[in-house]
């Protein structure tokens, strides 16, 4: 009988060999092993701040593909203060940089973060801010910024929003895009010699809004004046207050061709994403203006006027001129500037000279009874 009982024993025991017995998972909430009430780690301060890493890369990557920067572990409960984090990070060149936020680990979505980056180590030279979180507009939720080669600062303020607590990971993401990849261009003289076909790009990709190119050199004294640059609102195209910005439509891939007349300078401005969509956008979007230099052009025609040389008109003139080629560099009337459509009235003697980008001239001379 003992035999017996001893071969159930032995047989339940083989069978229970072969059962999976379930463990328990183990849940582990961030930061929750040594995280005080109301703090963040790693702690940064504005004279030691802590480090963070920006990556570069030949094109903007994407929102959903971004690298984090820096990370730091938060505790908030509720009813607390906010508490503030530093860090720096270092730009190798001179580049086009987008940063975000993001959070990971995180038990909700209960907290509100505040970012605002510097230019020196004193913090007291701001290039721009956005803000994360709970409810917030999400138009502000990130930040692009032309900038130079150095090292950055950032301060992190973080507030707790509704529910009783937070803990999670609250995550700086971007990467930066040197600058010399956001405007690309070449050119290829055509065979008449009298255009040259351009071919531009840009490394913004999706992140891009709308870009315009003009004929001469606009430096940053212009980069913020309407009078040389247009916009792209809801409505359309708002061109330029002297109507000479063109805008540029892209394909699919980030490129455009576009035919130019005239040797000598151009500008191109490529605006992103992060500008509103108004007039102030010249002041407020985050905008990169880039140079090109065209030449081996031919034109060997001179401007073409109204007037004829030596008639004599009655009363007023109404004087028009133009250069199809490489367009009118300047007009004077008896040594005067001016533009096509004055009206000459006094009674007298004229001189007209119209000069092309060439260096071919027009002259005229006729009289007003």
């Amino acid at each position: 009988m003992k035999n017996k009982k001893l071969g159930v024993l032995l047989l339940a025991a083989l069978m229970m060999s072969n059962v999976v017995v379930p463990q328990p998972v183990a849940t582990v909430k961030a930061a929750e092993a040594d995280a005080a009430a109301n703090s963040v780690a790693p702690a940064g301060t504005t004279t030691e701040p802590a480090e963070g890493n920006i990556e570069t890369a030949d094109k903007f990557v994407g929102q959903d593909d971004l690298n984090v920067v820096f990370s730091q572990k938060t505790h908030l409960v509720q009813g607390s203060g906010a508490v503030n984090n530093y860090f720096k990070f270092t730009v190798n060149e001179d580049s086009w940089v987008f940063l975000g936020s993001s959070l990971s680990l995180n038990n909700h979505d209960g907290v509100s973060v505040k970012y605002a980056l510097y230019a020196d180590a004193a913090f007291s030279k701001k290039v721009g801010t956005f803000e994360a979180g709970y409810w917030k507009d999400t138009s502000k939720q990130q930040l692009t910024a032309i900038l130079k080669k150095g090292t950055y600062y950032v301060s992190i303020l973080s507030k707790h929003e509704n529910y009783g607590d937070f803990d999670g990971n609250i995550n700086v993401v971007g990467v930066a895009v040197p600058v010399k990849n956001i405007v690309k261009t070449s050119y290829k003289v055509n065979k008449d010699k009298k255009s040259a076909t351009v071919t531009f790009s840009t490394a913004m990709d999706d992140f891009f809004k709308y870009a315009q190119y003009r004929y001469g050199k606009v430096g940053r004294d212009g980069e913020k004046n309407a009078n040389y640059w247009g916009y792209l609102n809801s409505v359309g195209w708002n061109n330029s207050t002297d109507k000479n910005a063109i805008q540029l439509k892209l394909n699919a891939d980030n490129t455009v061709k576009f035919k130019v007349k005239r040797n000598g300078y151009y500008t191109i401005r490529v605006t992103d994403k992060t500008t509103p969509m108004n007039w102030t956008d010249v002041k407020e979007g985050t905008s990169y203006s880039a140079f090109f230099k065209v030449k081996g052009l031919v034109d060997k025609k001179a401007p073409v006027v109204s007037v004829v040389n030596g008639r004599t008109y009655r009363g007023s003139v109404r004087i028009t001129f133009s250069d199809k080629d490489s367009g009118v560099k300047s007009a004077k009337l008896n040594g005067k500037t001016i533009k096509s459509g004055h009206i000459a009235y006094l009674s007298g003697r004229y001189t007209l000279v119209v000069k092309d980008y060439a260096g071919n001239t027009t002259k005229v001379s006729f009289r007003v009874r």
